[in-house]
């Protein structure tokens, strides 16, 4: 899977911007605010949909416009597709597959797969429950048939029985009949994520075991919160309390949860080991090799730890890296350097 060039109009700070990329190393080299994190936010779109800096449209269109698009050429299985999706001021969005408009975004997630790797990463650790399970959300979107629909049939259920729950006169009859649907796409829904942990663990561990033996072992444990449900208790908050929509998972390092014990060199090389670990899942599942998009990723890192990571991730995937000097490029071979 390879993205052979983008072209950005009215996409935040690029007002009129084609870049090409060759199918090995691509190393985008530029100062902090010109534009390296917007280039790599608009090539994971194209992954994912959706942008991991904000859930606005309006912060992504260029200041005093009123739409962006962005226009990418991908490979997958040797066939060349282009994709163009279109950003509205007022949040509407439009994708186009080869110049056939899309009904669906989720129907662009099988025409193209990257990995985004950043600093950021470490709030896997960190961060809140909800982007642990958005972690997982995005791996299972792409890897499992089916789970998307579940996730949006899990959405449907919960706005309903909110609503049931805020009426001044709940009806307890119907608020079982909800429970009870959801109870069986949250078993559907905690499998996948419970058998992906099991997967994510394990390649870590590998990778860590020949790469980074002194650090030791991580274990993910996921916290299903349904098998606790009080209706009770959700009837007194008129709210939906439990159910994956709710759910966790700790991080362990060496048995202690990484959040409170690890040091901040550890959470970053474990988030970074743990993402890294996708494109194996990819790779055995899908049979795909996803491109590898690294903001900055090596940040945090000592030098060691740095020339080791590279040997990990240098492979036959494609690579496009951001820096802020060229310090890296010695590292990489067949090196395609782009200047911000």
């Amino acid at each position: 899977m390879l993205i052979k060039s983008i072209y950005l109009y009215n996409f935040r700070t690029f007002t009129d911007k084609k870049f090409t990329f060759t199918d090995t190393n691509n190393l985008i080299i530029g100062l902090n605010g010109k534009g390296k994190s917007n280039l790599i936010e608009a090539i994971n779109f194209f992954s994912s949909t959706k942008s991991f800096k904000t859930n606005t449209n309006k912060e992504i269109i260029s200041f005093t416009k009123n739409e962006s698009s962005l226009i990418a050429e991908v490979v997958n299985e040797k066939k060349v597709s282009k994709i163009n999706i279109i950003f509205k001021e007022d949040g509407f969005k439009k994708i186009s597959l080869n110049n056939n408009l899309l009904s669906k975004s989720s129907d662009l997630l099988k025409e193209f797969t990257a990995i985004l790797i950043s600093p950021n990463d470490v709030t896997i650790i960190d961060g809140s429950p909800s982007i642990r399970r958005r972690y997982l959300d995005t791996i299972l979107t792409k890897t499992e048939t089916g789970y998307i629909d579940n996730i949006k049939e899990q959405k449907r259920l919960i706005d309903i029985k909110r609503k049931t729950l805020k009426e001044p006169r709940i009806n307890e009859q119907l608020l079982s009949v909800y429970q009870e649907q959801l109870q069986k796409v949250n078993i559907k829904i905690v499998k996948n994520r419970s058998l992906l942990l099991e997967e994510i663990e394990e390649t870590s561990n590998n990778y860590l075991k020949i790469h980074y033996p002194e650090v030791g072992a991580i274990s993910l444990r996921y916290i299903d919160t349904f098998i606790n449900s009080d209706v009770k208790k959700e009837i007194n908050y008129k709210e939906c309390l439990y159910g994956s929509h709710r759910d966790d998972f700790e991080i362990l390092l060496n048995t202690k949860e990484a959040k409170k014990y690890s040091s901040t060199g550890e959470k970053r090389l474990i988030s970074l080991i743990m993402k890294v670990s996708e494109k194996q899942l990819f790779n055995s599942k899908l049979n795909i090799k996803p491109v590898l998009l690294l903001d900055d990723a090596f940040l945090g890192l000592d030098d060691e730890r740095q020339t080791i990571f590279y040997e990990l991730i240098d492979n036959d995937h494609q690579k496009i890296l951001t820096a802020t000097d060229e310090r890296h490029q010695d590292k990489l071979s067949n090196l395609n350097i782009i200047r911000l």
